[in-house]
Protein backbone atom coordinates (compact mmCIF):
# COMPACT_ATOMS: atom_id res chain seq x y z
CA UNK A 1 0.00 0.00 0.00
CA UNK A 2 1.31 3.42 -0.91
CA UNK A 3 0.39 5.96 1.69
CA UNK A 4 1.42 9.61 1.92
CA UNK A 5 3.56 8.72 4.97
CA UNK A 6 5.45 5.93 3.16
CA UNK A 7 6.02 8.10 0.11
CA UNK A 8 7.19 11.03 2.24
CA UNK A 9 9.71 9.03 4.29
CA UNK A 10 10.57 5.93 2.25
CA UNK A 11 10.21 6.82 -1.44
CA UNK A 12 13.29 5.98 -3.56
CA UNK A 13 12.23 6.19 -7.20
CA UNK A 14 9.51 5.31 -9.70
CA UNK A 15 9.44 4.51 -13.42
CA UNK A 16 7.17 3.03 -16.06
CA UNK A 17 7.68 -0.67 -16.75
CA UNK A 18 5.75 -1.09 -19.99
CA UNK A 19 5.87 0.51 -23.42
CA UNK A 20 2.28 1.74 -23.13
CA UNK A 21 3.21 3.64 -19.96
CA UNK A 22 0.29 2.20 -18.01
CA UNK A 23 2.22 0.42 -15.23
CA UNK A 24 4.55 2.09 -12.75
CA UNK A 25 7.09 0.40 -10.52
CA UNK A 26 7.43 2.36 -7.29
CA UNK A 27 10.51 1.63 -5.17
CA UNK A 28 10.30 2.39 -1.47
CA UNK A 29 12.38 1.47 1.55
CA UNK A 30 11.08 -1.31 3.77
CA UNK A 31 11.19 1.14 6.68
CA UNK A 32 12.65 4.64 7.09
CA UNK A 33 15.87 3.27 8.65
CA UNK A 34 16.22 0.23 6.36
CA UNK A 35 18.27 -0.20 3.19
CA UNK A 36 15.97 -2.97 1.94
CA UNK A 37 13.83 -1.86 -0.97
CA UNK A 38 10.32 -2.91 -1.90
CA UNK A 39 8.90 -2.72 -5.40
CA UNK A 40 5.21 -2.02 -5.81
CA UNK A 41 3.57 -1.99 -9.22
CA UNK A 42 0.63 0.33 -9.67
CA UNK A 43 -1.46 1.34 -12.62
CA UNK A 44 -1.01 4.81 -14.04
CA UNK A 45 -4.52 5.98 -13.26
CA UNK A 46 -4.80 9.57 -12.07
CA UNK A 47 -8.14 8.78 -10.43
CA UNK A 48 -6.63 6.11 -8.15
CA UNK A 49 -5.48 7.36 -4.72
CA UNK A 50 -2.08 5.59 -4.87
CA UNK A 51 -1.27 7.15 -8.22
CA UNK A 52 -2.42 10.55 -6.99
CA UNK A 53 -0.12 10.29 -3.95
CA UNK A 54 2.81 9.14 -6.09
CA UNK A 55 2.39 12.07 -8.48
CA UNK A 56 2.74 14.42 -5.51
CA UNK A 57 6.32 13.17 -4.89
CA UNK A 58 7.23 12.21 -8.47
CA UNK A 59 5.50 14.11 -11.27
CA UNK A 60 4.81 12.72 -14.75
CA UNK A 61 7.88 14.37 -16.32
CA UNK A 62 10.11 12.82 -13.66
CA UNK A 63 8.49 9.41 -14.23
CA UNK A 64 9.32 9.66 -17.94
CA UNK A 65 12.86 10.86 -17.22
CA UNK A 66 13.40 8.03 -14.69
CA UNK A 67 12.12 5.52 -17.24
CA UNK A 68 14.43 6.83 -19.95
CA UNK A 69 17.42 6.79 -17.57
CA UNK A 70 16.66 3.24 -16.39
CA UNK A 71 16.26 1.93 -19.97
CA UNK A 72 19.56 3.51 -21.04
CA UNK A 73 21.40 2.23 -17.96
CA UNK A 74 20.08 -1.31 -18.57
CA UNK A 75 20.92 -1.09 -22.30
CA UNK A 76 24.47 0.02 -21.52
CA UNK A 77 24.95 -2.77 -18.96
CA UNK A 78 23.59 -5.31 -21.46
CA UNK A 79 25.92 -4.10 -24.22
CA UNK A 80 28.93 -4.24 -21.89
CA UNK A 81 28.10 -7.79 -20.82
CA UNK A 82 27.63 -8.93 -24.44
CA UNK A 83 30.98 -7.39 -25.44
CA UNK A 84 32.69 -9.01 -22.45
CA UNK A 85 31.24 -12.40 -23.34
CA UNK A 86 32.25 -11.98 -27.00
CA UNK A 87 35.81 -11.01 -25.99
CA UNK A 88 36.03 -13.90 -23.52
CA UNK A 89 34.86 -16.29 -26.24
CA UNK A 90 37.40 -14.87 -28.73
CA UNK A 91 34.66 -13.62 -31.05
CA UNK A 92 35.87 -10.01 -31.10
CA UNK A 93 39.18 -8.34 -30.47
CA UNK A 94 40.15 -4.89 -29.27
CA UNK A 95 41.28 -2.70 -32.17
CA UNK A 96 44.05 -0.94 -30.25
CA UNK A 97 45.18 -3.73 -28.01
CA UNK A 98 47.75 -6.40 -28.57
CA UNK A 99 45.85 -9.65 -28.22
CA UNK A 100 47.49 -12.99 -28.88
CA UNK A 101 44.20 -14.54 -29.98
CA UNK A 102 43.78 -11.87 -32.64
CA UNK A 103 47.28 -12.33 -33.99
CA UNK A 104 46.89 -16.10 -34.05
CA UNK A 105 43.56 -15.80 -35.87
CA UNK A 106 45.03 -13.34 -38.38
CA UNK A 107 48.02 -15.59 -39.11
CA UNK A 108 45.69 -18.53 -39.58
CA UNK A 109 43.54 -16.46 -41.97
CA UNK A 110 46.57 -15.28 -43.96
CA UNK A 111 48.44 -18.58 -44.21
CA UNK A 112 45.73 -21.23 -43.93
CA UNK A 113 43.01 -19.61 -46.04
CA UNK A 114 40.32 -22.00 -47.28
CA UNK A 115 37.93 -21.36 -50.16
CA UNK A 116 34.92 -21.63 -47.86
CA UNK A 117 36.10 -18.40 -46.17
CA UNK A 118 35.18 -16.29 -49.21
CA UNK A 119 33.00 -13.95 -47.12
CA UNK A 120 35.97 -13.21 -44.87
CA UNK A 121 38.18 -12.61 -47.90
CA UNK A 122 35.59 -10.20 -49.32
CA UNK A 123 35.43 -8.31 -45.98
CA UNK A 124 39.25 -8.23 -45.92
CA UNK A 125 39.32 -6.73 -49.41
CA UNK A 126 36.72 -4.12 -48.44
CA UNK A 127 38.75 -3.18 -45.37
CA UNK A 128 41.86 -2.81 -47.54
CA UNK A 129 40.11 -0.14 -49.60
CA UNK A 130 39.70 1.90 -46.40
CA UNK A 131 43.49 2.19 -45.99
CA UNK A 132 44.88 5.59 -46.96
CA UNK A 133 47.54 4.00 -49.16
CA UNK A 134 44.82 2.30 -51.23
CA UNK A 135 42.43 5.27 -51.16
CA UNK A 136 45.16 7.58 -52.46
CA UNK A 137 46.36 5.15 -55.13
CA UNK A 138 45.69 6.44 -58.66
CA UNK A 139 46.79 3.21 -60.40
CA UNK A 140 43.63 1.31 -61.42
CA UNK A 141 45.63 -1.85 -62.14
CA UNK A 142 46.97 -1.99 -58.59
CA UNK A 143 43.46 -1.56 -57.18
CA UNK A 144 42.19 -4.21 -59.59
CA UNK A 145 44.85 -6.58 -58.25
CA UNK A 146 43.30 -6.24 -54.79
CA UNK A 147 39.82 -6.93 -56.16
CA UNK A 148 41.02 -9.98 -58.13
CA UNK A 149 43.07 -11.47 -55.28
CA UNK A 150 42.16 -15.08 -54.53
CA UNK A 151 43.62 -15.20 -51.02
CA UNK A 152 44.39 -12.86 -48.13
CA UNK A 153 48.11 -13.10 -48.93
CA UNK A 154 47.44 -11.92 -52.47
CA UNK A 155 45.56 -8.93 -51.05
CA UNK A 156 48.51 -8.07 -48.78
CA UNK A 157 50.93 -8.51 -51.68
CA UNK A 158 48.85 -6.22 -53.93
CA UNK A 159 48.71 -3.55 -51.23
CA UNK A 160 52.45 -3.79 -50.57
CA UNK A 161 53.16 -3.18 -54.28
CA UNK A 162 51.34 0.17 -54.27
CA UNK A 163 53.89 2.95 -54.58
Amino acid sequence: MLTPEILAKQFVTAHFIDNERTQIEVITLESPDSKNQIATVIEYDTTHPWCQELLKVCDLDTLHENTWTKINREKSAFEKSVIKIARDQGLIYGAHKSETKFHTAMMDFLFNYKDEEKEDLFAFKLASFELDVVKNCKDKDQKAAIRKAQSPLEVVKAISEIK
